[in-house]
């Protein structure tokens, strides 16, 4: 019974976050519904483009589960307060392996998509995973599975399809020597979920750099994060009421590359900003989508 409580609040918020729509959201004029690929193309310079909230309001998450990998954990959470309460946080934190290689598990698969394809049939399903769902055939893959509020420890990823073939694999080391601007972090990082409504790529040598959403509400917001020299941040914000809130900080340690997804409960206008700690800097890709399509 200890989760309760929890799972008391996201049953509420479910149902209040259906309201929460915030239509006058003063953002900068950018393409609404844009498919394109925004670059930024000026000095690349260790900029900060000053846009970042200062005084968000932190919400409270919780993690229902956490998968282990050889270079790599996948952790699931959410939100049980805030205006959004209900949204889902799926976050993937890659180091170098032993040859010096990041790699990517989850790609561009939802939060539950990757839970199903990461773990034994035998593991149970947190039941937000599946609330959180808008894909009929991964519902329906997770039917045969006992469900539960949250695991408690820590897992280990199973042998599988996901990890026996070739997932996305690059070297970060390279991405982040290859000079003021990376083209494998262009090509290749920059070119992950090209079907979603606003994407931008930030190749250069950032000390911070904050995307939004614009005019677009937005369900899912998704980043990938490289920090350089070192340590990195990401975080993401979404807005009610003209009061930015925001999830607990990701950081990063040099030469790791952070993927976060935020599958939020309704649509609502969304921030991602990526930033370096201290000295170095970060590349970063940020991406918006409405669901259903």
């Amino acid at each position: 019974m200890k989760n309760t409580i929890a799972l008391s609040l996201l049953s509420l918020a479910l149902v209040a976050c259906d309201s929460a729509e915030d239509p006058a959201f003063p953002e900068p004029d950018r393409v609404e519904n844009s498919t394109e690929l925004e670059e930024s193309t000026e000095d690349f310079d260790l900029r900060d483009d000053g846009m970042e909230p200062v005084d968000a309001v932190e919400v409270t998450q919780v993690e229902i589960a956490r998968i282990e990998l050889d270079s790599a954990e996948v952790a699931f959470l959410v939100d049980v307060d805030g205006p959004a309460a209900g949204q889902l946080t799926m976050t993937e934190t890659a180091w170098p392996d032993e040859h010096g290689m990041v790699t990517s598990r989850v790609g561009e698969l939802s939060p539950l998509q990757a839970f199903l394809a990461l773990t034994d049939e035998g593991v149970p399903v947190p039941v937000a995973l599946i609330e959180g769902e808008d894909d009929e055939a991964t519902l329906v893959a997770a039917e045969g599975r006992e469900h539960t509020d949250r695991l408690d420890d820590p897992i280990s990823a199973r042998p599988g399809d996901l990890l026996e073939s070739a997932p996305e694999s690059w070297s970060a080391a390279f991405m982040c020597s290859e000079g003021t601007t990376s083209q494998q972090f262009l090509d290749e990082i920059c070119s992950m979920d090209s079907w979603w409504n606003r994407r931008f790529c930030h190749n250069g040598t950032w000390f911070s750099v904050t995307d939004t959403s614009g005019t677009l509400n937005v369900d899912w917001a998704r980043s990938r994060t490289l920090a350089c020299n070192a340590n990195g941040r990401v975080r993401h914000y979404y807005r009610v009421g003209g009061i930015f809130y925001k999830g607990k900080d990701e950081t990063l340690a040099p030469g790791f590359l952070h993927t976060h997804t935020t599958k939020g409960g309704s649509a609502l206008r969304r921030k991602i900003t990526h930033s370096r700690t201290a000295s170095g800097f970060v590349r970063g890709y940020s991406t918006f989508r409405r669901f259903p399509f």
